[in-house]
């Protein structure tokens, strides 16, 4: 998979390693492959976890819930997903403020 942003400017696809029955929802860094290492709170059961998934890249990059799907994953812990209206960079620069 290329790098966030290969969907498009205003589009990007990234991978998402999502970690369900959490003390708390955070993003808590990003992997080796670069993947976004995310913890919930959520249990993953009836896509309860997908949709603090949701909610939790929302919040973080500043865009609508309905800007944000999962294209593949649905069932599992590793997903793409895809967030409208948001560019590589600012992408880059949110969660370099995130992971420090």
């Amino acid at each position: 998979m290329k790098s966030p942003g290969a969907a498009g400017a205003d589009e990007i696809r990234i991978k998402v390693k999502a970690i369900p029955r959490a003390n708390k929802n955070q993003i808590s860094g990003l992997m080796e492959d670069g993947s976004l290492k995310v913890h919930l709170k959520a249990p993953p059961v009836d896509g309860k976890a997908n949709q603090a998934l949701v909610k939790l890249l929302a919040d973080c990059f500043k865009v609508s819930q309905s800007a944000v799907s999962i294209i593949s994953g649905l069932n599992g812990r590793k997903k793409i997903v895809k967030i409208s209206g948001l560019s590589t960079k600012e992408y880059h620069k949110i969660i370099d403020q995130i992971t420090g």
